[in-house]
């Protein structure tokens, strides 16, 4: 495009759009030029390159509201650029966004106004390389540096005369990665400016301490008295957001847990009140819903089967079942040096086991499991997200083992009502895993969970084949930490540690058909400590 003289002006007082391709221009462009009682407002020109001879005002009237001067990389300038030029009223909201490589042949003013009712003006630098005779300080409000880590050696913004830095305020980000001591020149000539330390994001994983301060200024063509306005960075470190990823961790290890207590219970409710030599299958299925503190919280809500067959032998039971388990869970991570992260998922398992009973006296038994199997488990976060909109989400699948012992005394009270009393030790194994999230490299390590339960049930029988009972148990976690690291730094770990009080309540009823017994089992169980919440058991079993 080439014009020799002629102004580029507006057709509108608001929302003109002048887009310049190229070429040379010699005369002024305006988004919007009108008198002192009309507003130039949201009002945009666009510079894709070339050379301009006469300066730009992107709004021009009585008052100049929210208009915008976009210059894009390697274009030249001989005149003024203004964001908002009011005649006597109010320049507000006006932005002059950069490229690099931009050289101006005047002076940059965000916002101006020959009434002096001047704020929220911004200036955004995306690119290294731009020179200017100056920016007025008056003018500008905030300042908006965009780092590109390739152009270390090139200032951001070059003037020969000082800008003045008195009430604006400095943002900085950062297009790419960064080392710990790197340095970049936002201004090569400021006065006034404030120092500050600021907290910036690499990544989603990564944040890093930096400081915007005033150095003299290295450039030897220069006086050794002007100063300019740098970035220097610190030691990079975690985000402490990070901590969320390894709830999903947490919620998986939990609903495997969950398969673990249900096939102890199973083994404790094999009783021997079945002959030697028979067969029994059973079905055990359940669900809850509880929370989890983990240092934060996750709500887990999930449903349990296990299904196998078991027979009577001289010395007590001996069984093996098939287990499975799935669940939905959330959850929540606050934080006092960062916004908190909402996150969830899905989990679910599958696996195979053994269980027994071995009976020292017609009271006193010793009861277990073992099982090994795999648990699947996703996680994604809609507000754990980085500069770029990409927000956190993987998913894991990974090995698992568990054994339960407890030993149980069964003691009679009368000749409807006994007590039964026992302890015992549930230990899981969950394997680690690697992954990335959002590009960044994680790995949680093993998780182990070794948790000693304590309790007493008391039955009374309604009637022959009836039976009620009701109890309270004591179990405490000593472990329950998932471990991980990001970036090869240590993850904040949640865990499971803790102690947590059950009480239960259910009804039996069994009932014979020739010499097959059919038994019904049904409880309610309620959880508080570590976990609390609620959840229930059907357990049916054929003995023949």
């Amino acid at each position: 495009m080439d014009d020799n003289g002629a102004e580029i002006v507006g057709n509108n007082s608001n929302g003109n759009s002048i887009i310049v391709n190229g070429g040379t221009i010699n005369g002024p462009i305006y988004g919007a030029h009108v008198n002192a009682f009309s507003t130039a407002s949201s009002n945009t020109v666009i510079i894709n390159g070339g050379d301009i001879n006469g300066g730009i005002i992107a709004g021009l009237g009585g008052n100049a509201i929210n208009n915008t001067v976009i210059l894009s990389d390697n274009t030249n300038f001989n005149g003024n650029i203004y964001g908002g030029l009011s005649w006597t009223g109010t320049s507000a909201g006006n932005t002059i966004i950069f490229g690099g490589n931009v050289n101006i042949n005047g002076s940059v003013l965000g916002g101006s106004s020959g009434g002096y009712d001047i704020f929220n003006n911004t200036l955004i630098f995306n690119g290294h390389g731009v020179t200017a005779t100056g920016v007025v300080g008056e003018t500008v409000q905030h300042f908006e540096f965009n780092i590109n880590p390739l152009a270390s050696n090139t200032a951001i913004l070059s003037t020969i005369n000082p800008v003045d830095m008195d009430g604006t305020t400095v943002s900085v980000s950062i297009n790419g990665n960064i080392s710990a001591g790197d340095r970049f020149i936002l201004i090569n000539n400021v006065i006034n400016a404030q120092d500050q330390t600021i907290l910036l994001s690499q990544g989603l994983s990564a944040q890093y301490n930096a400081q915007v301060l005033t150095l003299e200024n290295n450039d030897p063509n220069k006086l050794n008295n002007i100063q300019s306005l740098e970035f220097l960075t610190g030691d990079l470190k975690l985000n402490p957001q990070t901590k969320s990823a390894s709830e999903g961790r947490i919620a998986g290890f939990a609903m495997v847990n969950q398969g673990v207590d249900m096939a102890a219970s199973t083994a404790q409710a094999l009783g021997h009140e079945w002959t030697a030599g028979a067969v029994q299958g059973f079905i055990n299925t359940g669900g809850s819903s509880a929370r989890y503190k983990s240092g934060s919280h996750v709500d887990l809500d999930g449903t349990s089967l296990i299904a196998g067959i078991a027979t009577r032998t001289e010395f007590g039971v001996l069984g093996g079942f098939f287990e499975a388990g799935e669940g939905n869970y959330g959850s929540v991570n606050t934080f006092t040096n960062a916004p908190s992260v909402k996150g969830s998922g899905h989990t679910r398992y599958t696996g195979v086991g053994v269980l027994g009973r071995y009976d020292f006296t017609d009271n006193l038994h010793l009861d277990g499991t073992l099982s090994t199997g795999r648990a699947r488990l996703n996680y994604s976060s809609k507000n754990w997200c980085d500069n770029q909109g990409q927000c956190a989400d993987y998913s894991n699948s990974v090995g698992y083992s568990s054994t339960s012992l407890t030993l149980g005394y069964d003691m009679p009270v009368t000749g409807a009502t006994s007590v039964n009393l026992r302890s015992g030790m549930n230990w899981t194994h969950m394997n680690g895993a690697s992954t990335h999230i959002v590009g960044d490299p994680y790995t949680f390590a093993g998780t182990d969970s070794k948790r000693w339960t304590n309790g007493i049930r008391i039955s009374h029988d309604l009637l022959e084949h009836l039976a009620v009972y009701g109890g309270m148990a004591y179990e405490y976690e000593f472990d329950g930490k998932a471990e991980g690291s990001a970036l090869g730094m240590k993850l904040d770990a949640p865990t499971l540690k803790g102690s947590t009080t059950i009480a239960e309540a259910g009804i039996r009823a069994s009932h014979k058909i020739d010499n097959d017994v059919l038994t019904l089992d049904f409880g309610l169980q309620g959880f508080d400590g570590q976990r609390s919440g609620f959840g229930g058991q059907l357990r049916v079993g054929y003995a023949y």
